[in-house]
């Protein structure tokens, strides 16, 4: 079994204990994106943006996921994570959704 099983099962493991976890849940998306597993990692990016609405760091990887797929569902992500940023003082995240939103257009 490779390291990158490994981690995938390990994620599902911890998930299986605190299934809600926000932290777990993004990483569970962000392997499955990485093995290209869209349905998977599609339904747990939207999940995490539904649940924990104020889960910053989703907006950029979500946006940045969806862009070949639903150009203007990124862009609302884009938006959404701009906006959340702003409200939490974030500037470098905000700076960064807002250069992804712009090389969008």
């Amino acid at each position: 079994m490779s390291s990158e099983s490994n981690r995938l099962e390990m994620i599902k493991t911890m998930l299986a204990e605190n299934p809600t976890d926000p932290f777990l849940l993004y990483a569970a998306a962000l392997e499955y994106k990485k093995r290209e597993m869209t349905t998977e990692a599609g339904a747990i990016f939207e999940q995490i943006v539904r649940d924990h609405p104020d889960y910053l760091a989703v907006y950029y990887q979500y946006g940045k996921f969806m862009e070949s797929i639903d150009p203007e569902r990124s862009a609302e992500l884009y938006k959404k994570g701009i906006e959340l940023a702003k409200k939490e003082g974030e500037q470098k995240t905000r700076q960064e959704l807002e250069e992804a939103l712009f090389l969008l257009d």
